[in-house]
Formats: structure tokens, sequence, C-alpha cells
């Protein structure tokens, strides 16, 4: 028998970028973690030049200035071959990659390669691990945020650093690791109504299901927030679009900027 995808090794991965429009925007520092049961087995972290001024807006939440950016930040031609080759290899080995929000950095790593290497990621037996999507899924009706440092409060987990590269990886798998280890409860919100939590998928399902799994429930949390958009929200978004892929985003019209 085979090895739950909980015990295997797990390499996480987290970009900062100049910003979040998928086709433009670029890397400003990279992190990826190889996990197995003892711990970290190897790290890298990396400040990145992008090439490009990095806004105000997104200093503004990691903290790499221009200045530090040109100062310290690696070539990117150098760096994305590195990073993608560690994931590529978790792949082939069958083990997951695990990223918040996989569906952003995913697809920041597949546009840098195109940049830099002439070519997009390998998904070729992909398995990514998303404690987002877990999260959603599993507690779908509790109140207040989801963000990184939302789970690692709501899962009572260390975080240290927020919006570092380096921290978020650690912190992710952390998330990932509790929520594991969940069960089936029925708990009290603040509004007194009680709401179901059922994290039982996590271990009926073997990784490339679980993988399947997240897509599904990700594709149904989007367009019930497309419907929420258009119908709901104040001011309404008729024209909204919420995109349905996970874990990455296919490449679409002209392309990424060079």
């Amino acid at each position: 028998m085979s090895a739950s995808w909980v015990d295997i090794p797990w390499t996480v991965l987290d970009f900062e970028t100049s910003g979040t429009d998928l086709k433009s925007d670029r890397a400003v520092q990279v992190a990826v973690v190889q996990l197995d049961s003892t711990g970290v087995k190897r790290s890298l972290c990396h400040v990145v030049n992008p090439g490009i001024e990095i806004p105000q807006g997104a200093i503004d939440v990691h903290g790499i200035t221009n200045e530090r950016a040109r100062a310290e930040g690696l070539d990117p031609a150098k760096v994305v071959p590195q990073v993608a080759g560690i994931v590529e290899a978790a792949w082939g080995r069958g083990e997951p990659v695990l990223a918040c929000n996989a569906s952003f950095d995913v697809t920041v790593l597949d546009r840098e390669m195109r940049r830099h290497m002439g070519r997009g990621l390998d998904l070729t037996g992909a398995a990514v691990l998303d404690p987002l999507v877990i999260d959603r899924a599993c507690d779908t009706y509790r109140p207040g945020g989801r963000k990184l440092t939302d789970l690692a409060a709501h899962y009572k987990v260390k975080q240290e650093g927020a919006h570092d590269a380096l921290a978020d990886c650690l912190t992710a798998a952390r998330v990932v690791w509790r929520q594991a280890r969940e069960t089936v409860t029925e708990v009290y919100g603040p509004n007194g109504r009680k709401r179901r939590c059922d994290y039982s998928p996590l271990r009926a399902l073997d990784l490339p299901s679980l993988h399947v799994w997240q897509a599904e429930r990700y594709a149904e949390w989007a367009e019930g927030f497309e419907l929420y958009l258009h119908t709901k929200a104040d001011p309404r978004q008729p024209d909204a679009v919420v995109d349905r892929d996970w874990p990455w985003r296919p490449l679409v019209g002209a392309g990424v900027s060079a």
C-alpha cells in the first residue's frame, strides 16, 4: 500500500510580486521549501530583480523596495530555472507541491518560465495542495477572511514574517498539516448559527484524487462568487468574470510581457 500524501515529502512554493496582473507583473522574491517527516530538508529564498519598477502598493505589502531589488536581487534568468527544476522534479517523484492560492503562485512560475526559459511549466503528474481551497471547501460558511494570516490564526499555527516568501512557505505548510488532522465537526459561529466542517476528504482521497477534488471545489467556489458579484455585491458587477481554472491559469490572448 502506498504512503498517504500526508506522510510523503512536500515542496512548498511562494512568490512575492510586483503586482497581481499575471500577464505583466514579475517576481520580486521567491522561496521553495522541501519538507519531510523530520522537518525542513532544503530551502531557498531569493530576492529577484524584476527588471521593472515595483509599485508602491506592492512595496507596502512585502516591503521589497526598488533599491533593495536592484542591490540584492538576483537575475531571474538564473533563479527561475532553479525553482522550476525543483517543482517539476517533485511532481516527477509523485510528491505534492503546496502553495496558498496556488492559481496565483503556480501561474507566476509558469509566466516567469516563459519569459526566461522559453517554455511554460510542465504539469505532467502535477499534484498541488492549496490550504486556501481546502479551507473554503471544508469550512465553507466560516465568517471572516481567508488570507494566509487568517488561516494561520484560525488553525492556530505559528506565523512569522507575513509576506516574506520563506516565512509564508512555512506557514502554509503548517496550515495544511493541521487541516489534514481535522475531523468532521459542528461548531457555532459568532452569530449563534451552527455550521458543519468536514475535512474527511483529505484522508479519504489519494493525492491525484485530492488534486482533482480541489480543482472541482475551486470551480464551484468561483461560479458562486461570480454569481454573487452579478446579483448581490454592492455595487453589482454584472460583467465580472471569475476564472474557474486551478491550480494555474492557461495562457490566453497576447501572452506575457517580456
